[in-house]
């Protein structure tokens, strides 16, 4: 994974020409030893900070960069596995949910296969549980907004608006609130795990708490009360041959 400035030219375009060359031969070496293996194009690409010299995993170029070595895992018809989330802060906060609110939507819109990251900051070197229940929030979101838009003649739904009407005027004043078409369709709106919309009056009565407290609040939740589904005996022994011959 070429390094932009470091391992790789200091160019989006010329690092990805570096990256290219080195997942190419990588993958050629996988197919010499063992013909067939099944390959992912994994390139977590990022520029060096110009002051420090340290890897900028959350960066403007690095999400330029992953949505080009996307496109070329697709040149190629191979998976995808360009970044995820990951944020370069040191705690959970307003870097951290900033940065992974865009490298999540970045790897939505690129229709990425594989994202990883979750729950990591500060380059990869910090797992903080906090901010892997924020990241499932993010991630959720991401995914909610790279949902298609049917449009077909019950979404457009022109009888509908034609009866109830439109900005006060029409037979129902343009209020679709009572409609039942509101009623189905609204248990598909997209609803927080963590955040929960209350008006501030109920907010500062349960104590006004903000998002780092909710996060820490659900992730003790779930340590102490998740219980893990087990895995099949199948998968399990499958897992176990592969752990076993990787390890000769």
């Amino acid at each position: 994974m070429a390094m932009m400035g470091v391992s790789g030219p200091a160019t989006i375009a010329g690092d990805l020409v570096v990256n290219h060359a080195e997942t190419l031969a990588l993958a050629a070496a996988m197919q010499a030893h063992s013909p067939g293996s099944p390959v992912i194009y994994a390139s977590v690409l990022s520029n060096m900070n110009p002051r420090t010299g340290a890897i900028q995993l959350a960066s403007p170029e690095a999400l330029l960069l992953c949505v080009g070595a996307h496109e070329m895992a697709k040149y190629l018809n191979m998976p995808s596995a360009a970044g995820g989330v990951g944020s370069n802060a040191k705690t959970p906060g307003v870097q951290s949910t900033l940065e992974n609110s865009m490298l999540a939507l970045r790897s939505t819109m690129a229709a990425q296969e594989i994202n990883n990251g979750i729950g990591l900051l500060d380059c990869s070197t910090v797992l903080s549980y906090e901010q892997m229940i924020i990241d499932d929030e993010i991630v959720g979101r991401a995914l909610a907004c790279g949902r298609e838009i049917p449009v077909t003649k019950e979404t457009i739904n022109l009888d509908l608006i034609r009866q109830v009407g439109i900005l006060g005027i029409g037979p129902k004043k343009g209020s679709y609130l009572g409609e039942r078409s509101t009623m189905i369709e609204a248990r598909n709106f997209y609803q927080s795990s963590l955040f929960t919309g209350e008006p501030f009056e109920q907010w500062e009565a349960r104590g006004k708490k903000d998002e780092l407290t909710l996060a820490k609040e659900k992730a003790d939740w779930i340590l102490k009360n998740h219980e893990p589904s087990r895995l099949d005996r199948d998968i399990s022994d499958r897992l176990g041959r592969i752990i076993e011959g990787a390890a000769k």
